[in-house]
């Protein structure tokens, strides 16, 4: 897809971090942008950022978790710009509050809502409105470098790298179906590591019928490790920087897009050490200590 000007882009979690960065990005290129984000303030400030460069843009406020938000997002591109050509499902959430056998079910069903599901329903709602026009398109799912490598990476994150081997797996079992259907439509996966974004905030957004009850265990409530992880992403990838080679995937129709190639060695360690029969021990790498640098 290498003409990107005057292409419909939509995003989703789009109002900061990665999602605001593809946004400014596809913007660059000239491409009109439907800018979808759970908080409608940070939004709206989105939207005039990118209005204020002369880029074509709306915002509609989207709760990925809800499928008819999904398809009410797709209506409002279409109402406004008349077809789309490019998807990112970006929108996601993230920290679990507890280990695999203890932690509350309603963690399960938001981070699978947000971080998988969405995804799916945006392909569903997406992929239909793309092959009618007929042009080329491209979908982009942000998946992370925990959807290819072990949990013990980040111990206590299972849920979370459950929905990201998933959403890999997913992504690569759509390309090839397009392929089948020679649909043209590319597909691309965004491997992230730890980004300089507010995934860590994105409680404060959370539907009240997917709420924990087991606020106790939560990260904010104990200022030590908040401020851990706040070093953590503070010291992360700049997401201009992933918004770069999204677009140079989307030209070049590269599926695999691995942002920091620091990840590469425990990434085929993992994989080595599936033939090899051993045990999922890869270690964590120096990089994720706060302040090691990137």
């Amino acid at each position: 897809m290498r003409e990107l000007s005057g292409r419909v882009a939509v995003i989703t979690g789009a109002a900061s971090g990665i999602g605001l960065a593809l946004a400014e990005a596809f913007a660059a290129e000239g491409s009109r942008v439907v800018a979808a984000d759970i908080d409608g303030s940070a939004l709206e400030a989105a939207i005039d950022k990118l209005r204020a460069t002369g880029a074509e843009a709306i915002g509609v406020r989207t709760d990925v978790s809800r499928t008819d938000q999904i398809e009410a997002l797709a209506t409002s591109a279409l109402e406004a710009y008349g077809a789309v050509h490019v998807l990112c499902n970006n929108a996601g959430v993230g920290g679990q509050r507890g280990r695999l056998w203890e932690v509350n079910a309603k963690n399960w069903d938001w981070l699978f809502a947000v971080n998988l599901w969405a995804a799916v329903a945006g392909v569903r709602t997406f992929v239909p409105l793309m092959m009618a026009h007929g042009d080329e398109c491209h979908i982009v799912n942000t998946a992370s470098m925990q959807g290819v490598l072990t949990g013990n990476l980040a111990p206590g994150n299972g849920i979370y790298a459950m929905t990201k081997h998933a959403l890999v797996a997913y992504s690569e079992a759509l390309y090839g179906e397009l392929i089948a259907a020679e649909a043209k439509i590319g597909v691309s996966v965004l491997l992230p590591g730890i980004t300089r974004t507010n995934i860590w905030a994105a409680e404060k957004h959370r539907p009240a019928e997917l709420a924990d009850d087991t606020s106790e265990s939560r990260d904010d409530n104990d200022p030590a490790q908040l401020e851990h992880v706040l070093a953590w992403f503070a010291g992360g990838q700049k997401p201009a920087l992933l918004a770069d080679l999204v677009v140079q995937a989307v030209r070049a129709n590269r599926f695999w897009i691995p942002a920091n190639p620091k990840y590469r060695d425990p990434a085929v360690a993992r994989a080595e050490g599936i033939f090899d029969r051993t045990t999922p021990d890869v270690p964590m790498p120096d990089f994720f200590v706060p302040g090691s640098g990137w």
